[in-house]
């Protein structure tokens, strides 16, 4: 009986470890690539205005989709600013049609994202049958309706257990429109997180919409946060405070960031690169038959006589 009941043991914690393999450990090790946009800013397409890169999201998305494609394990996410900086509903309208088509995990509203309305988003959401994945940790608007979107995601890539999360920062709102809600405190959206975060995950992600020395302190202040995507100034840059990686592509998308992965004993490994969007690379066709059809409607006259005109007479170049 005893060597039975050993026995019957030895079976229960063999099933428990295998068990318990199959789930995302906090110590898993590989490799991870995190795409990422940054101050889109409503670039359609190529800005028309000289040299390389010449930005625009008809060229942004074959890109994003290469990339994607290429590396397996990857996370693909926007900091927010990917709507115009004024008023233009027809051009907002088309540039949440095209981020829809891309291969995003998660989108962090900024500012921008509120300069037609609160609602916005979720009216031409649900007019165009637009599934876009939302993300914000610290806003609540007032209309339950409004695009808020969920507080966090828990994204597996291959053997990663990725925590992402959402911070626009209040002050953002200074320059654009007024806050279309209540915005927590950055610290105490992430104290609120915190444990949720560190839970069966290996890598800690936040998307983070507000100044540089800003997300510099939150750094200091939540050391595992291993990387934070910024927006809102529309630098193009690169830096490591402490363990965590801060990064931001620039804007008007003339470059998408790619910063690789791998950890070691040591911790979380970063290699960053930007990729120019350059004339030479290919238009995604479904994007670029929209654009031209919209630019088209402008120089027309079939279009709000509010909405700018492209000066190539309809043509996505």
């Amino acid at each position: 009986m005893k060597f039975l009941a050993q026995h019957i043991f030895c079976l229960m914690t063999i099933a428990l470890i295998l068990s318990c393999g199959q789930q995302p450990s906090a110590r898993a090790s590989g490799e991870v690539h995190l795409i990422y946009t940054t101050n889109l800013s409503g670039s359609l397409d190529d800005c028309q205005c000289g040299d390389d890169p010449v930005g625009g999201f008809t060229r942004v998305l074959p890109e994003l989709d290469r990339l994607a494609g290429q590396f397996p394990n990857h996370l693909v996410v926007d900091a927010g600013d990917f709507l115009n900086s004024y008023s233009l509903p027809e051009a907002n309208r088309l540039m949440l049609k095209l981020l829809a088509l891309a291969p995003y995990d998660a989108i962090t509203p900024g500012d921008q994202e509120f300069v037609e309305s609160a609602d916005f988003i979720r009216q031409v959401s649900r007019d165009e049958g637009l599934s876009l994945p939302l993300l914000s940790s610290n806003l609540s608007t007032d209309d339950p309706a409004a695009p808020a979107g969920v507080n966090f995601k828990r994204i597996i890539a291959g053997p990663i257990s990725i925590f992402v999360m959402g911070i626009v920062n209040k002050k953002t709102f200074d320059f654009i429109a007024p806050p279309p809600g209540r915005i927590d405190d950055d610290a105490a959206a992430l104290e609120a997180l915190a444990e949720a975060a560190n839970r069966e995950n290996d890598l800690q992600v936040l998307l983070y919409h507000g100044e540089r020395h800003d997300a510099e302190q939150l750094a200091v202040q939540f050391p595992w946060l291993d990387v934070i995507v910024l927006a809102h100034q529309q630098q193009k840059a690169f830096s490591q405070v402490q363990q965590t990686a801060l990064v931001e592509c620039g804007s008007n998308g003339e470059y998408i960031g790619h910063l690789s992965l791998r950890r070691d004993t040591e911790g979380w490994q970063f290699g960053n690169e930007f990729i120019p969007i350059t004339r030479d690379l290919p238009l995604h066709p479904e994007a670029k038959r929209l654009v031209a059809a919209y630019y088209q409607q402008i120089n027309t006259g079939t279009a709000p006589v509010h909405e700018f005109e492209h000066p190539n007479s309809g043509e996505a170049q």
